[in-house]
């Protein structure tokens, strides 16, 4: 990659409301190759997010591995030769889930497993609008047991009885 300044970027225009599990499309004006794309990434917060990076004759995908988190602020960041684009966006404030956000790995003490620490399980939190925030944390291999997607329509069936029985919605 070329040396570029610092300040060298090209801003991109904003964009806003973006679909919790959305794939970018990023068009060039010539066929590329993956290996002449430098780079793409995610930030949210100053951490990345991981990213899938897959290209198309004149087109990349950037296709992130989990939900982006509601009403959140993220930056992508393209590096193509000696030109370096940039592009805030913003995630969509409710999600088909139900308010479901994916907070990433997280090591947890089980009670049921006397408390013995798991570790890299997948944390996920409900807040409804009253009382305290919900904490759901699923295996790995739960996908591989139950199907990709089951863990999601279930905890979706969990947060619609409890808006139910409290009469709250996330």
């Amino acid at each position: 990659m070329a040396n570029a300044a610092v300040n060298d970027w090209i801003t991109l225009p904003e964009m806003k409301d973006i679909d919790s599990s959305k794939i970018f499309s990023v068009t060039f004006n010539k066929l590329v190759a993956i290996e002449d794309i430098d780079g793409i990434v995610i930030f949210q917060g100053g951490n990345f997010v991981p990213v899938e990076i897959t290209v198309n004759g004149r087109q990349a995908f950037v296709k992130p591995s989990h939900q982006f988190i509601p009403n959140t602020t993220y930056e992508m960041r393209i590096f193509i030769g000696d030109r370096r684009y940039k592009m805030n966006f913003e995630s969509i404030g409710s999600t088909e889930s139900g308010g479901l956000i994916y907070e990433g790995k997280k090591d947890v003490r089980s009670y049921f497993a006397n408390d013995q620490l798991i570790k890299g399980i997948n944390h996920y939190i409900v807040n409804l609008k009253e009382g305290y925030p919900i904490n759901i944390y699923v295996t790995n291999d739960y996908e591989q047991r139950y199907g990709k997607g089951f863990a999601y329509e279930e905890m979706l069936s969990m947060i619609k009885s409890i808006e139910a029985k409290r009469k709250a919605k996330p």
